[in-house]
């Protein structure tokens, strides 16, 4: 019994792994399927979640009919996963990692619009939609929030009435103190900044003429000084 059982065994086993081959074949030819694992490979890397090796693998392995989990697959879709994540690490693709980080504000921008959108009523919109809308007019937003500090900011300087400089009634003491006495101030200062700037050429030539006089000196020394030298050197020759 034991001797007809044995041979049975191996043939089912041999069997079993033909059909297992068989169906990883088909598997990986699938392209189908292929396509549905990169979809859900890509939405997985979107979303930010990197398993590990065995959560990898038990996530995306497949499973037959006689339940044989196969892991040829999720191997070669964790090579694809390590790959993709050192193209996100690399510096040249700082926008699409941010676009990656930052997935669940993206992700709707990334279907496309309903036709029918344009007509619905405000009330009607999903937060989904709406989420859309603000996000796609963010810029705009921050451009305007900026644009409307500026305007609080001049018209709480006094600029309110910008435009109508000509058509203001100006009266002499007004002009006096807008105009005439900051230029007054102006040409004050003016001023002691020449006489400074005088002075500090007046201090520089003098300065520069003792500098002369002393090399001049210094010069008258030491010609004596090698007219002496030469001639103790001529008299000391001589004797």
């Amino acid at each position: 019994m034991s001797e007809h059982s044995q041979p049975e065994q191996q043939q089912q086993q041999q069997l079993d792994q033909q059909q297992q081959q068989q169906i990883e074949h088909h598997e990986l030819d699938d392209p189908t399927l292929a396509l549905d694992l990169r979809i859900r490979l890509l939405e997985c890397v979107f979303a930010g979640s990197l398993p590990t090796s065995e959560a990898f693998a038990k996530r995306f392995s497949t499973v037959d009919r006689s339940g044989t989990t196969s892991k040829s697959l999720a191997l070669r879709l964790e090579r694809v996963l390590a790959q993709l994540a050192t193209i996100l690490d690399t510096k040249p693709n700082d926008a699409i990692r941010r676009f990656v980080q930052s997935y669940d504000l993206n992700e709707p921008l990334l279907h496309l619009p309903d036709p029918t959108a344009a007509t619905k009523n405000a009330g009607s919109l999903g937060l989904g939609e709406k989420a859309s809308l603000v996000v796609e007019a963010e810029p705009e937003i921050v451009q305007l929030e900026r644009a409307l500090r500026e305007i609080e900011l001049l018209d709480s300087r006094g600029f309110g009435g910008a435009g109508k400089l000509a058509d203001a009634n100006w009266s002499q003491e007004e002009l006096a103190a807008t105009v005439a006495d900051p230029l007054q101030q102006c040409i004050s200062t003016i001023d002691e900044l020449e006489r400074r700037a005088t002075s500090m050429l007046s201090q520089y030539d003098s300065h520069v003429n003792a500098l002369s006089e002393i090399f001049v000196s210094w010069d008258s020394i030491l010609t004596e000084l090698e007219t002496d030298i030469h001639a103790l050197h001529a008299a000391k020759r001589t004797h």
